[in-house]
C-alpha cells in the first residue's frame, strides 16, 4: 500500500522533529529537514544558514540550550550530515575516519525524561548514486535508560518517493511514541521548491517552526531559498 508524505504527516499532528529523503525529477536527492514545536522556546527558532553548515537558532537573544540550538546540517568533501542535535558534529567528525554506520554507533537519545526524543540523522554521499544512511537513536522499550541505534542503508531513492523518519508519534498532539521507524512515502513533487513547500504545507500552522531542503550532491548543497521559517 502507498501513502503520500502529506497523508503521513496530517496522521501525526505533531511530528516533533523529522527528516525526509527524497528524490525530485528536476534537483535529484533531496533532505528536508523540518522542526515543530509545542513550547514557546521550541517555536522561538530558526533555521540560519553559516557557510557550509545550517544551524538551528533562537530567533533572539538567549541562553544556549543544546537541546534546541545546534547544528542542523554539515557539507563536508565527502559527506553531508543532517540531524536533529549536536550529533551532527560528532558524526562528521568521525567520518574522517569511519565509515558512517560506524560514525553513528554510541550516539545516545536526548537527556529529556520522559520523552526521551530520539536523535535522527542522514549521513548522504556527496557523490551522485552514492550510499545513504538514516539512523535513529532511541529510547529501548523495556529498558529506557539504554539507548538502541537502528541504521537503515539506502543505495538509492526513486524519483517520486521517500524516506521520512521522524522523533515523535502523536495523536491530538500528545506523544503516543517515540520508536517508530522510517517510512516509505510517495512524494508528489517536481524539484526542490515545491518538495520544501509540500512539506512545510503538511504541518499543523501553529507548530511549524522551520524548515529546509539540503541538496547533497549539488555543487552548492544549501541555498538559502530552500529555506522556511514561522
Amino acid at each position: 500500500m502507498q501513502i503520500s508524505v502529506r497523508q503521513v504527516l496530517a496522521d501525526n499532528d505533531y511530528p516533533g522533529r523529522g527528516l525526509l529523503v527524497a528524490r525530485t525529477p528536476a534537483d535529484g536527492l533531496c533532505i528536508v529537514y523540518f522542526m515543530t514545536g509545542r513550547s514557546a522556546a521550541s517555536r522561538e527558532r530558526t533555521l540560519v544558514l553559516d557557510g557550509a553548515s545550517l544551524y538551528a537558532r533562537p530567533r533572539g537573544v538567549t541562553e544556549h540550550d543544546p537541546l534546541r540550538h545546534y547544528r542542523a546540517a554539515t557539507i563536508g568533501p565527502a559527506w553531508c550530515v543532517v540531524g536533529n542535535g549536536d550529533q551532527v558534529d560528532t558524526v562528521i567528525t568521525r567520518l574522517a575516519t569511519m565509515e558512517p554506520a560506524t560514525a553513528v554507533q554510541g550516539i545516545a537519545y536526548e537527556p529529556d525524561p520522559p520523552l526521551r526524543t530520539p536523535r535522527i540523522t542522514v549521513v548522504a554521499s556527496r557523490t551522485a548514486g552514492g550510499p545513504m544512511l538514516i539512523a535513529g537513536s532511541r529510547a529501548s522499550v523495556l529498558a529506557p535508560e539504554q539507548t538502541y541505534v537502528s541504521t537503515l542503508t539506502v543505495g538509492d531513492v526513486a524519483v517520486g518517493s521517500g524516506i521520512l523518519t521522524t522523533t515523535y508519534l502523536s495523536q491530538d498532539r500528545h506523544v503516543v511514541s517515540t520508536h517508530q521507524p522510517p517510512s516509505e512515502v510517495t512524494v508528489a513533487a517536481t524539484d526542490a521548491e515545491t518538495l520544501l513547500e509540500l512539506v512545510w504545507s503538511s504541518l499543523a500552522d501553529d507548530l511549524r517552526v522551520a524548515a529546509a531542503v539540503v541538496l547533497p550532491t549539488a555543487a552548492e548543497p544549501l541555498v538559502a531559498d530552500l529555506l522556511r521559517s514561522a
